[in-house]
Formats: structure tokens, sequence, C-alpha cells
């Protein structure tokens, strides 16, 4: 207990300083735009095909199981 006292001015010199003016640096003009299309960089590493996709989701969908069945292993 005593050893965690010598962090308690730290802590209230923390608490008493001032947190920047972040929003008043962002302009208006930003504030105020519009979202930007999203556009895809690059089709590099997607599935080409659907069967591609489907092996993708089997995959995902064994780990899964795998996960909820160790999690069934430590609540007995």
């Amino acid at each position: 207990m005593l050893r965690n006292l010598k962090y308690l001015p730290l802590f209230v010199l923390m608490g008493c300083s001032g947190l920047p003016e972040i929003d008043s640096t962002i302009s208006d003009e930003s504030l105020n735009a519009d979202y930007p299309k999203l556009i895809a960089l690059s089709q590099d590493g997607l599935p080409s095909d659907e069967t591609a996709g489907s092996d993708v989701i089997e995959e995902l969908d064994s780990r899964t199981a795998s996960l909820w069945y160790r999690i069934g292993l430590f609540r007995n």
C-alpha cells in the first residue's frame, strides 16, 4: 500500500494538466467535408472465383468450432 503512494504526486500533476485543443486545429472545411469514396487499391489476395472464397469460409468455420470446443472444456 505504501509503495503505491509514491506515485500519488505524479497522478495529481497529471490531473491538473490541461488538455491540448485538438479540435481547434481542424479547419471548418475539413469538418464539413463529405466522406471520400472508397476504392480498392489492388485486387491481389482476393479470391478469383467463388470456390476459393468458400474454402476460406470452411477454414474459418472449422477454427470457430475448435475455439468453441476449447471454451466448453474450460467452462466444465
